[in-house]
C-alpha cells in the first residue's frame, strides 16, 4: 500500500479540490469479514470528517475470499472500486466539508489508478525478492 500511497500523493499534489480538506485517509481493510465479527462489518460505512486537521478518513473494504485468487490486475480493479466507494461516501454524510470537490477528487484518483503501473503496486514474494 505504501507504493500506491506514494503514487497517488505524487499524482495529486499539483491539484486542488477545495480548501476544506488537506488530506484524505483511505482506511483499507481486507479480510473475510464474516469471520471477524460485527466490528468489521459495522466499519464498512465509516467516514469521518475532521475539520480541525482538515482530514477525511474513510474505510474501503475488500473481502479476501473474493480477491485472493485473482490476478494482480483484477485485484487492483477491486481496490479501485473500494477506493471509489470510500471517496463517494463523503457526499452521502450529514457532516461533510463545505468546500471539497469529492466528485472531482474521485475522478482524479480513478484516472491515476487507471494508468497505475502494476509492477510497482504489486507485492513481491519472498522467492522473487531472493532471486
Amino acid at each position: 500500500m505504501r507504493a500506491l500511497d506514494l503514487y497517488l500523493t505524487e499524482g495529486l499534489e499539483a491539484q486542488s479540490f477545495g480548501k476544506s480538506i488537506d488530506r484524505f485517509v483511505f482506511c483499507f481493510e481486507i479480510a473475510n469479514f464474516e469471520d471477524w465479527g460485527a466490528f468489521f462489518q459495522a466499519s464498512a460505512d465509516y467516514t469521518s470528517y475532521r475539520p480541525k486537521s482538515k482530514e477525511i478518513w474513510s474505510v474501503g473494504q475488500i473481502r479476501w475470499g473474493d480477491v485472493k485468487d485473482l490476478t494482480v490486475s483484477e485485484q487492483l480493479q477491486a481496490l479501485r472500486a473500494a477506493v471509489q466507494t470510500a471517496i463517494n461516501r463523503i457526499g452521502t454524510k450529514k457532516r461533510k466539508p463545505k468546500d471539497f470537490a469529492h466528485i472531482a477528487f474521485a475522478s482524479a484518483v480513478e484516472a491515476l489508478l487507471e494508468r497505475a503501473p502494476l509492477e510497482i503496486l504489486s507485492a513481491k514474494s519472498a522467492v522473487d525478492v531472493a532471486s
